[in-house]
């Protein structure tokens, strides 16, 4: 079962790293540029991790007016998962269904539930951040709230190709903190995760600072 929801969660990061970005780098931090925007990859300390979303929340700079915070869980989630956020009056979930194409869906009954849900309460982003992504890929999307629609329609027509690089192209201030909460690290299995992030060259500096901090 262990190994379905792990490939499962493959499709999931392949879709998006070839609908919505190329990942670099693997194996050490690197920053590329395009534009007004910018992408940094690495592997990095479960420790660490936690120190800069908690950081990130703690600063409140995603409290900002006309701005909003979603979380996207890609998979290995069972279907109560999502349907006990649905009273769950921190989140407004949008979306739920199932992580893979249709062609494996007789594998729906596996841990595969994916999901769209945006934060009402961005003091319980962390909580809901590593909840969401428990042993799986999970977004953390930062964008102009007049963005909500696209991004809601465009996952419920099709999550698999959704693209968020297309989606905030025009945009210069968000960011996008993906996830592999599931990364295996070899002989860091289990301390490690690898994290994607891409962001807008107008996103708060103070905001940008946290997020792109190598230590």
């Amino acid at each position: 079962m262990a190994t379905v929801c792990a490939g499962l969660k493959t499709i999931a990061f392949q879709s998006r790293t070839t609908h919505s970005q190329t990942v670099v780098a693997h194996f050490k931090a690197d920053t590329v540029a395009a534009g007004n925007h910018a992408e940094l990859s690495e592997e990095i300390d479960i420790d660490r991790f936690d120190k800069m979303v908690s950081e990130v929340v703690s600063s409140k700079l995603l409290e900002q007016d006309g701005f909003s915070v979603f979380i996207y869980g890609q998979g290995c989630k069972p279907r109560s998962f999502y349907h006990e956020l649905k009273y769950n009056p921190d989140v407004e979930l949008f979306w739920t269904g199932f992580s893979g194409p249709k062609t494996l869906w007789f594998l729906s009954f596996i841990p595969g539930q994916a999901g769209l849900l945006k934060v009402n309460n961005l003091a319980k982003t962390q909580e809901l951040y590593n909840e969401v992504g428990g042993l799986s890929f999970c977004s953390l999307f930062f964008f102009p709230t007049d963005k909500e629609e696209e991004l809601i329609n465009g996952i419920r027509k099709n999550h698999l190709k959704f693209s968020t690089k297309d989606w905030l192209k025009d945009v210069d201030s968000y960011f996008i903190l993906d996830t592999d909460f599931d990364f295996h690290g070899g002989d860091r299995d289990g301390e490690i995760y690898y994290r994607f992030l891409r962001y807008g060259t107008g996103l708060n500096e103070e905001l940008k600072e946290i997020l792109t901090r190598i230590e």
